[in-house]
């Protein structure tokens, strides 16, 4: 009856040095996959919403909104670039100025971008 209980412990005692940590690691593994999808889902809603804003300023640029003359439109830099935001094009060439700061049509669009990153990092 000893040797049995004996043996009892023994198997017990492997199982529990093998069992609690093995069951640990798939325990932290599904809850790890989980984060992983979320956070997925989350970046694609991201860049589904920079996306969607980028095809809105494309359909509508700013200088359509902000009613500049041909004049205007034949000497700005951002005119003559189509395929990028007229405040980025300030911004690589001689930095953004107080009328691009101030711009609604700007604010308008970057603010749910910033909104949506500062969500995905929590």
């Amino acid at each position: 009856m000893d040797k049995f209980i004996m043996t009892l412990y023994m198997v017990l005692g492997i199982l529990l040095r093998i069992g609690i940590p093995f069951g640990a690691t798939l325990l932290l593994a599904w809850f790890l996959r989980r984060l992983d999808t979320k956070w997925r889902e989350e970046a694609m809603q991201v860049q589904l919403g920079e996306t969607v804003l980028h095809e809105i300023w494309l359909s509508t640029p700013c200088w359509e909104n902000a009613n500049c003359s041909e004049e205007q439109r034949e000497n700005c830099p951002a005119y003559q670039q189509t395929n990028t935001s007229c405040w980025e094009v300030f911004r690589d060439t001689n930095g953004l100025n107080t009328k691009c700061q101030e711009c609604e049509y700007r604010k308008e669009l970057l603010i749910p971008i910033r909104i949506n990153k500062e969500t995905s990092r929590r």
